[in-house]
């Protein structure tokens, strides 16, 4: 996300579904505070208290807004304007409470603008934890690790794509073998796509640099892999540098199906259990400690090795990442996709224990303190309401009530649907992704993917009096994308 000035809270409902009090309400970036000097306004003046209270670091002072002005029609809002020369990539918000619970937040959205007019919902807070009297609570959809992560690959290019950007750094992974490396959309663990790797000695690199490299430090190499054949002797996943003279996890029977092996000094730590054929499955290499290191699959904690506190995992000075086979190898290689790839260094990620896998794709926003981010699938279990159906192609757009998801000026609109396989049995659901434009000047207010389950999407917190235009894609390539124009979302 683009760093913006203009920053928006809004779609306040409070614990008792009335008036709202606030002591403090600052904005946050992955450093700390951005809002020191901003401006701070908002669409309806306080009924009790300033709006200088929200920003003095003192949670005696308090701001209050009556029930009518913050849930009336005219949509309510806290905004911040961080001058013509300041900009901010905001995380999270700092709230602070009064006395009263009943008049703290359960919920609300923060949203972004580049230009003050037309806004992006980052994140939806649900069920925000009452921090106490004269308290403060940090909620927002930072990654604890986000500091430490260091890659993030969800292969999210169109079909065939022949390089894979890093979400992190911009670092582009490319494709030694354009028949054989490539981003597929036939498998995908999340998003739309995944990394298909299909023949002996392929892989995607990277330039030469020195930030993926753990050497001593602590780290977290992750990814979702759904093994298919095994054409050569092994298959790699992670390759530092060279075999020779850098490290690499492979996998192979003559070492247990997963092990890491780091140039002289040998094979670490290695797998006994035979991994599963054609099913994803969740892959962690990691150090956990200075003397340890540890493989999961599928959250459970399978191979534990002790190491020399000292030891360099990887190979020192500026040198390329691979995801496949050795550049200094041959006759190695297997077929596989591969989703969900991320390495954490300085930290790690997971307990050195069993654990539960994580249910989304990796990114620097995972949604914590009951955030939720945009543009994500939406496979909660918050329920459409009935009758929220259409065909794929989409023939109808519904409306309805009881939703939150997307805010775009903080209204109370929804605009609802399904997508599904026309002509196809029973009209079968798919999961499709949904793109909602405003129609009077074609801005992207939002995107996400419908259930891969039950076809269902929603984009909700709506301007009702906006109409919009909902286009599908069906990113497989056996139908082209549908439109629905002049929707008006309902009121919730």
């Amino acid at each position: 996300m683009p760093a913006a000035r203009y920053w928006r809270v809004s779609a306040f409902e409070s614990v008792g579904g009335g008036d709202l009090s606030l002591t403090e309400l600052q904005l946050w970036d992955a450093a700390g505070r951005v809002d020191t000097t901003a401006t701070i306004t908002s669409s309806h003046a306080p009924s009790g208290g300033s709006l200088a209270a929200l920003s003095d670091g003192d949670t005696s002072a308090s701001a209050t807004w009556s029930a009518l002005d913050v849930s009336g029609a005219a949509p309510f809002w806290i905004q911040w304007d961080l001058g013509s020369t300041g900009s901010a990539d905001a995380l999270s918000v700092l709230i602070g409470s009064g006395l009263l619970q009943e008049l703290f937040p359960y919920s609300f959205v923060l949203s972004y603008s580049t230009d003050g007019i037309g806004w992006v919902g980052l994140y939806e807070a649900l069920g925000v934890t009452w921090p106490g009297t004269s308290s403060t609570a940090q909620v927002g959809n930072l990654d604890p690790l986000a500091a430490q992560t260091r890659l993030i690959l969800n292969f999210e290019e169109d079909n065939g794509a022949l390089a894979a950007v890093d979400t992190v750094s911009g670092r582009t992974f490319t494709s030694n073998n354009a028949a054989s490396a490539y981003v597929s959309t036939s498998q995908r663990r999340f998003g739309s796509g995944a990394a298909y790797l299909g023949a002996i000695s392929t892989r995607f690199s990277c330039p030469a640099n020195n930030e993926l490299n753990p050497l001593t430090q602590l780290f977290t190499l992750e990814f979702w892999r759904y093994h298919v054949s095994a054409p050569g002797t092994y298959g790699a996943y992670w390759v530092l540098g060279t075999q020779a003279s850098g490290g690499v996890l492979k996998y192979g029977t003559g070492y247990g199906t997963y092990y890491y092996s780091n140039n002289s000094a040998g094979t670490l730590v290695a797998s006994t259990n035979v991994a599963p054929a054609n099913t994803w499955q969740h892959m962690v290499l990691q150090r956990p400690t200075a003397t340890k290191l540890t493989i999961h699959e599928d959250g459970q904690l399978r191979a534990t090795a002790t190491i020399a506190a000292g030891l360099s995992i990887g190979q020192a000075g500026s040198i390329q990442q691979h995801i496949g086979t050795a550049p200094d190898t041959s006759g190695e290689g297997a077929v596989n996709y591969l989703d969900g790839y991320r390495l954490t260094v300085g930290a790690a990620r997971y307990p050195d224990a069993n654990f539960t896998p994580p249910d989304r794709a990796p990114a620097l926003r995972m949604g914590f303190s009951g955030a939720r981010a945009f543009r994500r699938v939406k496979t909660g279990p918050r329920p459409l309401p009935v009758g929220a159906t259409s065909d794929w192609p989409p023939s109808t757009i519904g409306s309805g009530r009881n939703f939150r998801g997307y805010s775009m000026y903080g209204g109370r609109g929804v605009i609802y649907g399904s997508t599904k396989n026309k002509g196809t049995p029973s009209n079968t659901p798919v999961g499709r992704k949904v793109r909602l434009f405003r129609e009077g000047d074609g801005y992207l207010v939002a995107e996400t993917w419908s259930d891969a389950v039950t076809g269902s999407f929603a984009f909700t917190e709506l301007d009702p009096e906006i109409k919009y235009t909902v286009i599908s894609f069906d990113h497989t390539g056996s139908y082209r994308g549908v439109i629905a124009d002049r929707v008006t979302p309902a009121l919730a």
